[in-house]
């Protein structure tokens, strides 16, 4: 694997992989139930959701790229010059990889 990733903005044809991430992290690091992290992953990650953040002017969604794969994103916003990050997951397979 190649040490540094790629940071980009999402696509919209990565609603799916980025869901994929989103699961997958809170499943490994949340005490929650399956079907919390599914209805978290729905509301915040379906496809309606991503479409008003990619491109969006509220939220940016940016993606970290390891070797071609999408490893993890960020959902960020942005009100006049204070920036928050709303949501941070990284695949747990890449986890400490400096995603």
């Amino acid at each position: 694997m190649s040490e540094e990733p790629t940071v980009r903005s999402a696509e919209s044809d990565e609603a799916a992989r980025i869901r994929e991430v989103a699961r997958s992290s809170m499943t490994a690091s949340y005490a929650m139930s399956p079907d919390e992290i599914e209805g978290i992953a729905e509301e915040e990650f379906g496809e309606e959701a991503l479409r008003e953040r990619v491109g969006g002017d509220e939220h940016d969604l940016l993606v970290a790229d390891v070797d071609g794969v999408l490893a993890g994103f960020v959902v960020i916003s942005v009100e006049g010059e204070e920036t928050t990050i709303r949501w941070l997951h990284v695949d747990p397979e890449r986890q400490g990889l400096g995603v």
